[in-house]
C-alpha cells in the first residue's frame, strides 16, 4: 500500500480550488438560460462525442488494422490513424473556416487545409518510413535456409 505524501495533497488541494474557482466564475458569468444551455451543449458534447463515437470507432479500426497488417507495419498505422484523427479532430474548425468574416482579413487567414494535408503528409511519410525500416530489419533477420 502506498502513501501519498503531503506534497501531493497540497497539489490536489491546489487543483481542486482551481476548478471549483473556475466554476464560480463560468456560473457568476452566465446570466441567461440560453446562454447556461449554450456553455453546457459546448462543455458536454465534445466530451460525449469523443466517448461514445470516435473512441469506439478509433478502437474497432486498431483492432482490424492488427488483424489485416503484417506485424512490421501494425504500429506505424495504428500510430498515424491515431495521429492523423487528432489533427483532423484539433483542426476541424480552422479547416472549416467556421468563423471566418469576409470583413476581418485576420480571422482565420490561413489556408489551414494545405496546412492539415501537409501535416498527414508528413505524418503518413513517417508512417510508412517506419513500416519499411521494421520490415527490412526482420527479413534480415530471419534465418537463411
Amino acid at each position: 500500500m502506498s502513501t501519498v505524501g503531503p506534497g501531493r495533497w497540497l497539489i490536489g488541494a491546489i487543483g481542486m480550488a482551481g476548478i471549483g474557482l473556475g466554476a464560480v466564475l463560468t456560473l457568476r458569468a452566465v446570466w441567461s438560460p440560453r446562454e447556461l444551455v449554450s456553455t453546457g451543449a459546448w462543455l458536454l458534447i465534445p466530451t460525449l462525442l469523443s466517448d461514445l463515437v470516435i473512441m469506439p470507432v478509433a478502437a474497432v479500426l486498431g483492432w482490424l488494422v492488427s488483424r489485416r497488417l503484417a506485424p512490421p507495419w501494425q504500429a506505424p498505422v495504428i500510430v498515424g490513424l491515431v495521429l492523423s484523427t487528432f489533427v483532423l479532430l484539433i483542426g476541424w474548425p480552422f479547416i472549416g473556416g467556421f468563423g471566418r468574416q469576409p470583413d476581418n482579413s485576420s480571422l482565420l487567414d490561413r489556408d489551414y487545409v494545405a496546412g492539415a494535408l501537409g501535416l498527414l503528409g508528413l505524418i503518413w511519410f513517417g508512417c510508412v518510413l517506419t513500416g519499411v525500416i521494421a520490415t527490412v530489419r526482420g527479413r534480415a533477420q530471419l534465418p537463411i535456409d
